[in-house]
């Protein structure tokens, strides 16, 4: 590390500890701190001589900056680990003052890290595979100005900085930074320098930015290598500690870092049962955000991915796992005892356990897999094409071909858009379980609020001297482009929706048998297809043999059970999502089909979306009524 980047190190401690000492310290900065004592303490001591005063000056403060910090963690840590780690910062302080070894000083510092972290729980790893393209977005968005477009620090913003920007292209220098160190400067920045601290950008996007940063140094061309190296050490270990424990070349370690592993062999099922582990781990310590979201992971990466196969065999089982994953979350919401919380993370293990036994006594087949597939679509397809089928049944009372026309480009490019999502079933798996949830959740409720409309536009239209009137009068409105683009809007948001999830679960199945029946798959989705087009002609008929109003009315009321519907399932998947609370219902009934969840959240806004409709409704009624 040269002179300037210590100086700054020290400048950012000395901005850190006087707000320490007003808060409780972050482990994450004592291993930044100690991170610098091993890797810059051989630019100041060789063979028991300082040889850069100023340079062993900054390791003794950075020492005694460790020191304090530790003295300042929470007081919810184990008090007896935290005295230990105490005592092996007092070792390093010794080792340093005594001008000992760069090796013994390294050695010692890592000792003093290992300890804090079995000490405070902390993790130190991403949750999953860095994204390196969303890395390299993030790079152009916040780091470019003045890094430059290669890294080399010659971004426009960069003239007349001092200290100049950091040239990621130095390969002497960077060579010895993990990623770790690159998250930790991206979090806390450099205080009295253009390194701000990121603190918009959520710990997944900061391991992006940082995995994307530490590939700036090294060729795109040419790498390869056949080892695996697990995701801990790519984060926390440099360059040069990779070489050595895994005996690579450079060349090879810079292609561990960009290449993502195949899919992990591992079952979603014990990556859920090794997620509650993590929640047990993450109690014990205090640690109730991590532990929240370990059991957000083991719910949405674990179990959900096998969920409609379990279904299949045992509704009640997956029924059972979801009641008593809400309960978790409501313990650790209430930062309940550790041993509570080991209580019924032992009931979800062994609920998840049945899980696995039901899921070996029933062999993959062909035709097991085209009735999973078809009952995916029939599942999901049904909902959707049925408000496409009444709004159709509607524009072609209206005679409103065009119209017509934009809704069918809507469904089809929703459709087309999931084909699509099929050949990067990858990268969807891959995608945050949080994420996904919260899209579908987001786009449901949205939905619901233009359903809303509709359908009291079809209740206003109800009568049939209002009809006749409305399309004497109005239906050229009907006709413009901003309308008709507002149909076809409509008609993909509520079937993207659809499509997006049975992609994920169709992908899932094909993961759970290997691949082995893509075929029974495809057979599966063409089959509820035409089911769902026979059922959309059955019903294109009934309607036009019905009268404009009993149609109108008619379709209001289906318009309105499917926003109630929508409306329980969309905030069901925020819920899962973990951006809203989970309060267990008196009435532990379960439909999903109809949008019912065992949660007060849940019945509350269904119960809502039905008040708010029926007074629009009365309040319609009278307006009518006095015209």
């Amino acid at each position: 590390m040269t002179r300037i980047a210590s100086l700054l190190v020290l400048i950012f401690v000395a901005w850190a500890l006087p707000t320490a000492a007003k808060s409780e310290a972050d482990p994450h900065m004592i291993v930044h701190l100690l991170d610098y004592i091993a890797t810059d303490y051989n630019k100041s001591v060789e063979n028991g001589q300082v040889v850069n005063a100023y340079e062993y000056s900054e390791m003794q403060d950075f020492v005694s900056s460790v020191k304090q910090l530790i003295t300042q963690l929470p007081a919810s840590h184990d008090q007896q680990k935290i005295a230990t780690v105490a005592q092996f910062a007092d070792s390093l302080g010794s080792l340093v003052a005594a001008k000992a070894s760069p090796q013994l000083v390294a050695q010692q510092a890592q000792n003093t890290k290992i300890e804090l972290i079995e000490a405070t729980g902390l993790v130190l790893s991403p949750g999953k595979w860095p994204n390196l393209d969303n890395g390299a977005m993030l790079y152009q968005q916040n780091c470019l100005s003045c890094h430059g477009p290669q890294g080399a620090g010659d971004g426009p913003s960069a003239l007349g900085l001092s200290p100049a920007p950091t040239n990621f292209t130095d390969l002497e220098n960077m060579q010895e930074k993990s990623p770790l160190q690159a998250f930790h400067t991206i979090r806390f920045g450099v205080d009295g320098t253009s390194m701000q601290p990121f603190h918009q950008l959520r710990d997944d996007e900061i391991w992006d930015l940082a995995f994307y940063i530490s590939t700036l140094r090294n060729p795109t061309e040419g790498l390869h290598t056949d080892k695996q190296l697990t995701l801990e050490d790519l984060a926390t270990l440099s360059d040069t500690e990779l070489m050595a424990k895994y005996q690579l070349t450079a060349n090879e370690v810079a292609a561990a870092r960009r290449v993502k592993p195949q899919v992990s062999s591992e079952k979603p099922l014990d990556r859920a049962q090794d997620e509650l582990q993590k929640v047990v781990q993450f109690a014990q310590n205090k640690q109730y955000k991590e532990a929240k979201h370990a059991a957000l992971n083991s719910y949405l990466e674990g179990i959900e991915p096998v969920e409609v196969t379990i279904k299949s065999q045992d509704p009640k089982l997956v029924q059972e796992i979801e009641i008593q994953m809400g309960i978790l979350r409501k313990q650790i919401d209430n930062m309940a005892a550790p041993a509570d919380i080991d209580a019924q993370v032992l009931v979800l293990q062994n609920l998840i356990e049945e899980g696995k036994q039901l899921l070996a006594s029933s062999e993959s087949s062909f035709w097991m897999t085209f009735s999973l597939s078809a009952s995916i679509i029939l599942r999901e397809g049904l909902e959707a094409f049925l408000i496409i089928i009444i709004i159709i049944s509607v524009l072609q009372k209206a005679q409103a071909k065009k119209a017509i026309a934009y809704v069918h480009s809507g469904w089809l490019s929703a459709v087309g858009l999931g084909l699509v999502g099929w050949f990067f079933a990858d990268w969807l798996l891959n995608m945050g379980g949080l994420q996904r949830e919260l899209l579908e959740g987001l786009v449901a409720i949205f939905a619901v609020v233009v359903l809303f409309f509709i359908g009291f536009w079809m209740h206003s239209k109800s009568e049939a001297k209002k009809w006749n009137d409305y399309v004497k009068n109005k239906i050229q409105k009907l006709l413009t482009k901003q309308s008709m683009f507002g149909l076809a809007a409509l008609a993909f948001i509520v079937v993207f929706r659809e499509a997006f999830e049975s992609v994920l679960f169709l992908s899932a199945i094909g993961l759970e048998d290997n691949n082995q029946f893509q075929g029974a798959i495809g057979l599966g989705v063409l089959a509820a297809f035409v089911v769902v087009a026979i059922l959309g002609v059955l019903m294109m008929r009934f309607s036009k043999r019905l009268p404009v109003s009993q149609l109108f009315k008619f379709s209001a009321l289906i318009i309105a059970v499917l926003s109630i519907v929508l409306m329980g399932k969309g905030v069901h998947a925020v819920q899962e999502s973990g951006y809203l609370s989970i309060t267990a219902s008196p009435l532990m009934l379960r439909v999903g089909m109809l949008g019912i969840y065992p949660t007060l959240e849940t019945i509350i806004a269904q119960v809502l979306m039905l008040v708010i409709t029926v007074f629009a409704w009365k309040y319609q009624q009278k307006l009518a009524a006095r015209a």
